[in-house]
């Protein structure tokens, strides 16, 4: 774009300078040209009006528009380190969010280095983006994490910029071949000095352009190093997250290594990485690069030139991928939440590392897009997910946020997935890691992949899980043994799904409840039916179970699923609030009879050995509670000064949390009071307060001078729920401290409405809408007596 604005300028300013010496020439008294040099005056002008128009049009268009283009194949975070950390703060730069404007990470001046500055320049790009990288995660402002919801939104604003050329800006010109054009891509890696045993090293970024296919590739070593410094089978091709080949090993003679059978097709633009691991015993001070020599089998006369690799003398740490002693139980044709494998990864005694990306593949005889819903979890949590299979039969989990592990320390994961009903009796599922740096692990002191010892291979994992055949799979979901509320309707007492290989119909379906507490006086459980869980309507008739029963309700609503499909059902009911608390109802779906279920394809009754499990699947009990919150007063902030001057400065903090359900708080009541000092002092020197959870602001924000006589500022703008069983702590915070803040004068904020304790402070109700009246005494004082934090104003640091 610049070198067609320059040409067309030099075009223009050629034009201007024959137009003037034409010009000269017409003064001259040569009647017999004069009507030739007129004509030639007259074109030039319309020359020149034509190309000015053009050169403003294509200023403008390029005035707000970025012509930085990065590829990210990771998430970026505080610490990270690598050319796309750089080519972020170029782009950040180009975006009007400056990482700095001098110096290191200023325009110009970017580094490799993801620091604070970096760090606030990407929550100004979130910030600036809400909608597009903020919302789909529901988040309300920019954490400063550039994941995958950055890194996606980052991709999409590219793409749609009018501005961005349809091949990319690149540092040497490309080169064609065939239908595609090869350059290196923007973001192809500078030189850099590299550990020895750094795992997946990116030597090179290919930017392939046009429409064609990409067959085969064949790079060579350049440089004043060795095919030593390489581990064998170590250099592989990748696009983003997704491994493109299997590990190739660099020729001890050629110094080649080869790429065939790619079978890549490009219809604009993709960018290709040359990765490699380095070897542990690498020679330090040993110089490599790799060159792009032949693509689709004919050589090419100038190559393709990545940038050169210094071996340093350190080297990285180690994690060790291994399958754990227990493996899962064979899982069942059309299973719901099946547990698929489990591995743990140990980290070395060098660094602590992050777990960024685990790739999985699969060579069981199941159809892999029968497998669906794959998550990986750690400690019951979901730290990953996965897209579905790719080529290669592998399934890429991609961390939402990076795991961290402790050198010496290891941790476990475990892969969960839905089987389709389809899938067929005995086929298997082998999930493993084929390669070593399918893990992809970063330490956190020299920034690279670490060194991975694979003990989770083909060979090394569990046994092929093998599918158990069944017509009827039935899956227990829960929910686990949990306290419910007084009063909740519709609340979910039994969780289930059916999977079917035929059409069919229930006919009947049993579900025995047992109850416990519960009087005469009481109205138990209403409402006792079941519900879609997709759609939320009952698909049987309701019954109401009272007093202390221990009865089989019998649905005879006619229930139809689809072949092929699995349908989740709720056993549902509202809970009475007279009723007892400790009062507990537990369901259990009784075993099918011979005739409960049709087969719709035959006609045909399906037999009791065709569905599974063949037993009655017993729930857990659900204890009735009155929904609770407690306030008690936090850890932090500690008793500290606040200076004169300073934003954002921390009064109190104080926890709440939620028990038998969640709870909606609409209203804080927050009381200042001076220790030391007068009440005018106080409002002076603090000025305007809010209310923030996880650094986030939760209230309106009150001026103090405008609070009553018994210093309570009301924040009735609350709208936070705090989860089921969760603690939230609020922090009282000071938008800033004036500058003329009285010294050595001492406040205190408080919760304490004159009763002893939070319950008029704090307004909240339960997910359907009762009254909560919060428990504990006064948090941190009453009026006039301080509690154990106050803050004292100090004039300096």
């Amino acid at each position: 774009m610049n070198k067609t604005i320059n040409k067309i300028t030099s075009v223009a300013l050629s034009a201007t300078t024959v137009v003037w010496l034409t010009g000269a020439a017409a003064l001259m008294p040569i009647a017999a040209n004069a009507q030739s040099v007129q004509d030639q005056i007259q074109s030039l002008l319309a020359q020149i009006a034509t190309l000015q128009a053009q050169l403003s049009s294509m200023q403008g268009s390029t005035a707000t528009t970025s012509s930085v283009s990065c590829n990210f194949t990771r998430s970026l975070t505080m610490g990270s380190k690598g050319d796309d950390v750089m080519c972020l703060q170029k782009y950040l730069n180009s975006a009007g969010h400056q990482v700095a404007s001098s110096g290191a990470g200023s325009p110009g001046n970017e580094t490799s280095y993801f620091g604070s500055l970096t760090k606030t320049a990407v929550i100004k790009w979130q910030n600036a983006n809400a909608s597009t990288v903020l919302a789909p995660v529901g988040l309300s402002a920019g954490t400063g994490y550039f994941g995958p919801s950055s890194r996606s939104a980052y991709a999409s604003m590219v793409a749609s910029s009018p501005g961005t050329p349809s091949t990319p800006s690149t540092p040497g010109a490309g080169v064609p071949s065939g239908s595609l054009t090869y350059s290196l891509a923007a973001d192809n890696p500078a030189s850099s000095n590299i550990p020895k045993g750094a795992s997946e090293v990116a030597f090179m970024k290919l930017a392939v352009s046009g429409s064609g296919t990409v067959d085969s590739l064949k790079f060579k070593r350049t440089g004043l190093g060795a095919t030593a410094d390489f581990v064998s089978s170590g250099i592989k091709l990748y696009e983003g997250s997704t491994r493109l080949t299997t590990g190739k090993s660099v020729n001890g003679t050629s110094h080649e290594v080869i790429f065939p059978n790619l079978k890549l097709d490009v219809s604009g633009l993709r960018t290709i990485a040359l990765t490699s691991d380095i070897s542990s015993s690498a020679t330090a001070g040993n110089i490599n690069a790799f060159e792009l020599i032949e693509i689709n089998g004919e050589a090419l006369a100038s190559p393709i030139k990545g940038n050169s690799m210094n071996i340093g003398g350190a080297s990285v740490g180690t994690v060790t991928v291994a399958k754990v002693g227990s493996q899962p139980s064979n899982p069942t044709v059309g299973e719901v939440g099946a547990k698929l494998t489990e591995f743990k990864v140990t980290a070395g005694t060098v660094e602590d590392v992050e777990v960024r990306r685990i790739v999985l593949t699969d060579t069981g005889s199941i159809t892999n897009g029968y497998l669906t819903n794959l998550v990986m979890r750690q400690a019951g949590n979901v730290v990953a997910t996965t897209a579905g299979v790719t080529g290669r039969d592998m399934f890429v989990f991609e961390l939402d946020s990076p795991f961290k592990v402790l050198k010496g320390q290891n941790r476990s994961f475990e892969v969960i997935g839905d089987i389709s009903p389809l899938a067929k009796k005995g086929d298997s599922v082998d999930l493993y890691m084929d390669l070593t740096n399918d893990a992809h692990v970063t330490g956190l002191t020299y920034g690279y992949g670490v060194t991975v010892t694979n003990s989770f291979t083909s060979a090394l994992n569990h046994t092929a899980l093998t599918l158990q055949g069944a017509e009827i799979t039935i899956t227990f979901n829960g929910p686990n043994a949990r306290d419910i509320a007084k009063d909740a309707q519709d609340v979910t007492l039994f969780d289930f799904s059916i999977a079917t290989k035929n059409n069919v119909e229930i006919k009947s379906i049993g579900l025995l409840t047992s109850t416990t507490g519960l009087s005469a006086s009481t109205q138990g459980f209403a409402d006792f039916k079941l519900v879609d869980a997709a759609t939320g309507a009952a698909v049987t008739t309701s019954v109401d179970i009272a007093n202390n029963t221990s009865s089989t309700q019998t649905f005879t609503d006619v229930i139809n699923i689809a072949a092929g499909t699995t349908r989740r059902f709720l056993a549902t009911a509202d809970v009475d609030t007279n009723n007892p608390a400790d009062s507990t109802i537990k369901v259990t779906l009784t075993q099918f009879a011979g005739t409960d279920i049709r087969n719709l394809d035959n006609n045909q009754d399906v037999e009791i050995e065709d569905i599974v499990p063949n037993a009655k699947i017993v729930g857990n009990a659900q204890t009735v509670q009155t929904p609770g919150l407690a306030v008690t007063l936090a850890g932090s902030p500690p008793a500290h000064n606040i200076v004169a001057g300073n934003t954002n400065e921390k009064l109190l903090g104080f926890n709440m949390k939620a028990s038998s359900g969640d709870i909606k708080v609409t209203q804080i009541a927050i009381s200042v009071d001076a220790g030391t000092g007068t009440d005018a002092q106080a409002q002076n020197d603090l000025r305007t307060i809010g209310l923030y959870v996880d650094n986030q602001l939760i209230s309106e924000k009150k001026n103090l001078a405008s609070i009553t006589s018994a210093n309570q500022a009301t924040f009735s703008q609350v709208n936070y729920t705090v989860p089921d069983g969760q603690t939230k702590t609020v922090e009282v915070r000071a938008d800033l401290i004036a500058t003329d803040a009285t010294n050595t004068a001492s406040y205190f904020a408080y919760l304490d409405a004159g009763d002893g304790s939070t319950a008029a402070d704090i307004t909240a109700t339960d997910a359907d809408g009762n009254t909560v009246v919060p428990s504990g005494g006064n948090v941190n004082g009453s009026v006039g007596s301080a509690g154990s934090i106050t803050v004292t104003v100090a004039t300096s640091i």
